[in-house]
């Protein structure tokens, strides 16, 4: 299974990932760092905040998410996936459970950020990282 937790930066996706990870042995997977990684290799254009780079990074992160998945691991994966036309060819592609995490600081927000009301959401404004995990854990049990 792949948990895919969008929304907006600083919103706390990784910040309840990596909260989830000290009790659990759960894969994680930050779109920060597999960028970096994808960049450096030349796999993806060094194009910062590009709409392509975006989308082929994400793809790239979800085919990684997918190959862990079938090996039977539960696959955290944090990314802003900013655009919903970029979320829809990652739907396609793996499937996965969409979280939206949402915090009220709009000073590291950007204006293209698309929300989708469809997702499960976390408020990270009005929760606790405890009690915003758990809220995680409950959406993954459904």
């Amino acid at each position: 299974m792949i948990v895919w937790l969008t929304g907006r930066s600083g919103a706390g996706k990784t910040a309840i990932c990596k909260e989830l990870l000290n009790n659990t042995s759960l894969v994680h997977l930050d779109d920060d760092n597999i960028s970096d990684i994808l960049i450096k290799y030349n796999i993806i254009p060094d194009v910062e905040h590009s709409i392509e780079s975006y989308t082929l990074a994400s793809l790239a992160l979800a085919e990684i998410a997918m190959n862990i998945s079938n090996q039977g691991n539960l696959v955290l994966v944090s990314s802003m996936l900013p655009l919903q036309c970029m979320r829809d060819r990652v739907d396609a592609l793996c499937k996965p459970l969409w979280v939206t995490v949402k915090k009220d600081d709009t000073s590291r927000s950007t204006d293209l950020y698309q929300t989708n009301g469809n997702y499960p959401s976390i408020d990270n404004a009005v929760n606790t990282l405890s009690e915003s995990v758990n809220l995680l854990i409950d959406i993954i049990k459904g």
